[in-house]
């Protein structure tokens, strides 16, 4: 066998999911049409979607009970 690549395996700079800065990783369930409608907003990627439709709720708007 020959020398093997100093890239295999083990950690790379920079690779994988870029950090998102005080970010936490959540689980939440959507239905079929929100999904479907954060992956079009996220430009294909359903999590940016979310944080964009997130985004366009003002920051005074009031929590209800549900």
């Amino acid at each position: 066998m020959g020398k093997k690549n100093e890239n295999w395996g083990g950690k790379r700079l920079n690779a994988g999911i870029p950090r998102i800065e005080g970010g936490r990783r959540v689980l939440v369930t959507l239905k079929p049409e929100h999904i479907e409608l954060a992956t079009l907003l996220g430009n294909g990627n359903m999590a940016s979607g979310v944080r964009k439709a997130l985004e366009l709720v003002p920051n005074g708007t009031k929590r209800s009970k549900s």
